[in-house]
């Protein structure tokens, strides 16, 4: 009578094989840590893209303020401690070009028409 292999035999055999088991293991600990520290760094970026957004539409608001006192074709430039806002008032179109530029180098771009 033959004897079928089963799996007790790879447990009577003490003989190594354990390198592919580790190696896997290892393997998949990486990349699970791997995506973890990628998601995080991800989720710092935006937290501080979104948080520049929202300081320059402050800025910009702040701004536009000024914009009702400004003639057609005239350029104004105002300074903050975060940033400073660049207004344009176009007499064409009835519009006002808005550049925001924070002091770390965020920089929004928005084209309004004035009310």
């Amino acid at each position: 009578m033959v004897k079928k292999k089963s799996f007790s035999c790879f447990i009577k055999n003490k003989r190594g094989g354990i390198l592919l088991s580790v190696l896997g293991l290892l393997s998949l600990v990486s990349m699970v840590a791997l995506l973890l520290f990628d998601s995080q760094a991800l989720t710092v970026e935006l937290a501080l893209e979104t948080q520049d957004y929202y300081l320059a539409k402050t800025l910009e608001t702040q701004a536009l303020k000024l914009s009702k006192t400004m003639t057609e074709g005239e350029f104004k430039k105002v300074n903050f401690n975060k940033g400073n806002v660049n207004l344009e008032k176009q007499s064409k179109n009835k519009k006002i070009k808005v550049k925001t530029c924070l002091n770390n180098g965020y920089q929004l771009y928005n084209n309004l028409s004035i009310e």
